[in-house]
């Protein structure tokens, strides 16, 4: 299909028989003209008062058209950032290349967000995950009294395999004893500097496996990337559950995905029916991170999503410690092995949290024993 430089009105009559054979989700349509100011109640009425989807879209295509450029152009807008929702991916010709080749203006995204029910459930998860950080960052601070927010430092984040191979408990027993404490002490900071940040793992179109040991910072990094989703503007990951090690015992075999995404996590105040559907059948748009797994139950609502049985092309976010790791169901993963504050990234974790003690910060790295448990 050729790309060509047409008016709005041209590109939306010339593809209409087209669109009232396969166009979907018309109400989410309408619902959007009329938050656009596009259309008017009566509009709205005259496109949900049918029950023929066919006459639904033939409704819509001619109002938009009707009322000309702005509100044609309107239209393709919704269509080109809804596309996972209102077009056909099995349809010839390409209706998803067909809305490609339209030349919009250099503008703002719009953001997918879906039906009214969908996005008051999306503000819902945002509210979650600002809960979620707040609880954490005031468990920070009861530790540190000057510790007002969550802070993240950069960790230092491996993707080499052969830098960081997976390891039984047996293996790591077994060199355990073999490796001076002086050495010892020393490889807990790694030399590298941060490559990898957990904006890339969140943007990244993989899923992720982050493999570290207890404390090396699994956990503030999946809190970042919850920071990150909460704070960021027209995203592309719509939903995002966090389920951490207080979640994760209660995936059992019985449990539905509807239970661990509603029951286990925030329920919607409108639609559950409609909401469901809208995760499933847009999972592109699902973020999924599971902080600190050390079992998946065959068959589980855990197992079934990691294999892609459930919310197949979701993102998935997993952290475990090294010697978990040989559990997990066969994975194909973006793996990263969490090592830790590289010297700089511990100097600035320590400036921040101990600004007005300067002395406290020399004293700590001076000292690999203090690094080690700062770490």
């Amino acid at each position: 299909m050729a790309c060509t430089k047409q008016s709005a009105v041209d590109y939306v009559r010339n593809t209409r028989v087209l669109l009232i054979q396969h166009l979907k989700n018309q109400f989410l349509i309408a619902d959007k003209l009329e938050e656009l100011g596009v259309f008017n109640f009566e509009n709205v009425r005259a496109v949900t008062s049918e029950k023929n989807p066919s006459e639904q879209t033939r409704n819509i295509v001619d109002f938009v058209t009707k009322k000309g450029e702005e509100a044609s152009y309107a239209f393709l807008r919704i269509l080109d950032s809804e596309r996972a929702r209102t077009l056909p991916k099995d349809v010839k010709p390409d209706l998803h290349q067909w809305i490609s080749c339209f030349s919009f203006r250099q503008e703002p995204e719009m953001e997918p967000t879906g039906s009214r029910p969908c996005q008051r459930y999306q503000n819902q998860l945002q509210e979650k995950a600002q809960a979620i950080l707040k609880s954490h960052s005031k468990q920070t601070k009861s530790l540190i009294a000057e510790y007002e927010t969550l802070f993240y430092a950069p960790l230092v984040l491996d993707t080499d395999e052969q830098r960081c191979p997976v390891m039984t408990k047996i293996k790591q027993k077994s060199k355990k004893y073999k490796i001076s404490r002086t050495k010892k002490l020393r490889a807990y900071i790694p030399l590298k500097e941060p490559q990898k940040s957990p904006e890339d793992l969140l943007k990244n179109g993989q899923d992720i496996l982050l493999v570290g040991k207890p404390g090396i910072g699994k956990t503030a990094i999946t809190l970042e990337m919850v920071n990150l989703w909460a704070n960021m503007e027209n995203r592309r990951l719509n939903y995002l559950f966090y389920f951490d090690e207080t979640t994760l015992p209660d995936m059992s075999k019985s449990m539905s995905l509807e239970s661990l995404l509603f029951d286990a996590y925030v329920e919607p105040r409108l639609d559950k029916e409609e909401v469901l559907q809208d995760i499933k059948e847009n999972s592109e748009h699902v973020a999924i991170l599971f902080d600190g797994v050390k079992d998946v139950p065959c068959n589980s609502v855990l197992w079934k999503i990691l294999n892609k049985e459930l919310l197949p092309e979701a993102k998935v976010v997993l952290t475990c410690r090294p010697e978990h790791e040989e559990i997990l169901p066969e994975w194909r993963v973006c793996r990263v092995c969490v090592q830790g504050f590289s010297e700089e990234s511990l100097q600035n974790y320590l400036s921040h949290i101990l600004g007005d003690k300067p002395d406290a910060v020399r004293l700590i790295m001076g000292n690999q024993e203090l690094q080690v448990k700062v770490k």
